[in-house]
């Protein structure tokens, strides 16, 4: 059985390394390789595994098997064989990322646990943000707020990280958060134990800081009800650095284009809100209105030519489709059947008068099709949506025959 060393563990900040190969081999996804030795931290524990390179071939995934950790090359074939010495070389960006951000879920868990009562059930390490399950209906702004502020208490401080291994320390020594293997529990396997000094002791088979002083920084993005618990989104480290870094340069920004300060960005935004609300409303008025007195003058120049208008049939230019329902409404009401195109929306819109019985849709639904439009409606009211303009207008003229041909119109 092949047994690979692993140095990631004793030597978490040696990111470059000489091993003798003990395996290779032609895989489905690369070549896989197995050394004497490694720094690769492979897949597990919710943490990704490690990425570089062996004697300059990428190292696309690593991955456990049995007391071997199989490393997986870019490549299929390379240049060394069983016995020969190769050189590591980790990805030290994206393993200190890892370690700031297990780490920081450590604390994040721990204070959850120990001071809120509240239990982590699962953790995921993502490539933009980090997410723990627990045991919570939901969070309150205050509650986060007051984690951030405790998190922040043990990383101005840099309390240590500390490794335990099982045997030969007694686990049963410790005040573990979770329950560790049973393999472990049984003398099976050696369990390693994850110590926020004097406060939390979780088993994890993670890479880990060395303080939490190395963390920098522990933020919380959001936290949303998920299945009955709660999901919270959070970053810690170098990019949680970086996400206040771009959101100060977000806010600065637009507070530029406020014409304010950041500090006054806020109370703006609220008067610009204040003063959209008030003219949306105002707008809403105006397009009633109109579409009344788009009505009323339809009627009024029908009567002036001797006629009795029966049905309203438009185009807008320039209005869209919520607008031009205004006037859709207002022939209704006028006991008007109506039939109305908005050019920009490339949408029809038709309906009966008020006072009127029959189902529209049994004209309108069934022109479809030769039209390519989608739409629907209720008996009272039908909406169609064309892939130009072309289609929604001779739509609405084979509509508009097909409604002259029912007995309300003859």
């Amino acid at each position: 059985m092949l047994v690979t060393e692993k140095k990631f563990y004793s030597h978490p900040d040696l990111f470059m390394d000489s091993a003798t190969v003990l395996g290779v081999q032609d895989g489905a996804d690369g070549l896989e390789v197995i050394l004497d030795k490694t720094i690769f931290y492979p897949e597990g524990g919710g943490q990704p595994c490690d990425k570089g390179s062996i004697q300059g071939c990428p190292v696309v995934m690593v991955r456990e098997a049995g007391k071997a950790i199989v490393h997986v090359l870019e490549a299929h074939t390379a240049d060394f064989a069983v016995g020969d010495i190769v050189v590591l070389q980790v990805d030290e960006a994206r393993r200190r990322d890892h370690m700031q951000q297990h780490s920081g879920q450590h604390l994040l868990s721990g204070i959850l646990e120990k001071d809120m009562g509240i239990h982590t059930i699962s953790f995921h390490l993502g490539t933009e943000y980090c997410t723990i399950d627990v045991t919570a209906p939901s969070l309150s702004a205050s509650q986060i707020t007051e984690i951030e502020r405790r998190s922040d208490f043990f990383i101005e401080r840099e309390v240590p990280m500390l490794i335990h291994y099982c045997p030969p320390e007694n686990p049963a020594d410790f005040q573990l958060r979770k329950r560790p293997p049973e393999e472990a529990l049984n003398g099976e396997e050696v369990l390693r134990i994850v110590e926020i000094q004097n406060y939390d002791w979780s088993p994890c088979c993670g890479t880990h800081v060395s303080h939490l002083g190395q963390v920098r920084l522990l933020r919380i993005l959001a936290a949303e009800k998920y299945k009955g618990n709660t999901r919270i989104y959070f970053t810690a480290g170098n990019r949680a650095v970086q996400h206040l870094r771009r959101q100060h340069e977000a806010l600065k920004n637009l507070a530029g284009r406020l014409g304010t300060s950041t500090d006054e960005a806020d109370e703006r935004v609220a008067l610009l809100m204040r003063k959209s609300s008030a003219l949306e409303s105002a707008k809403k008025l105006l397009v009633s209105q109109r579409a009344r007195l788009e009505v009323s003058m339809a009627v009024k120049e029908a009567a002036e030519r001797g006629e009795k208008l029966k049905l309203l049939f438009l185009r807008s230019d320039d209005r869209d489709a919520d607008e031009v329902l205004e006037t859709v409404k207002a022939a209704q009401n006028a006991s008007l059947d109506v039939i109305v195109i908005s050019v920009p929306a490339k949408t029809v819109i038709a309906a009966r008068g008020i006072d009127a019985s029959w189902d529209i849709a049994s004209c309108a639904k069934p022109l479809l099709g030769a039209f390519e439009g989608r739409g629907g409606g209720s008996a009272s009211l039908f909406r169609a949506v064309f892939q130009d303009e072309t289609k929604a207008e001779a739509y609405a003229a084979a509509l508009r025959e097909c409604l002259q041909q029912k007995a309300a119109f003859s």
